[in-house]
């Protein structure tokens, strides 16, 4: 995933790492790597109930800072979501 930043100042980042897996290539990833797809499925959960993203089954979230694209960091109130409980 390669986004634009949309300023004057654009460059690629390539900060969020994701990943294409299809049915059998994400069930013999949680099989061969239970703690690597027990990092995975909580962000998805993350991605999908806090930020509202839309993923498809097939996209797999490696980073462990989900969905934030650093040029947000200049504006904080649009890269963080607090949830009370």
């Amino acid at each position: 995933v390669t986004p634009a930043t949309g300023t004057p100042y654009s460059t690629p980042n390539i900060e969020e790492g994701l990943a294409p897996a299809d049915g059998e290539l994400r069930a013999e990833s949680a099989e061969r790597s239970p703690e690597a797809w027990g990092r995975i499925e909580p962000r998805r959960r993350l991605m999908e109930d806090e930020l509202g993203a839309a993923l498809k089954p097939e996209v797999l979230p490696f980073s462990n800072t989900p969905a934030y694209l650093p040029p947000y960091l200049l504006a904080p109130n649009r890269a963080m979501r607090m949830v009370e409980g």
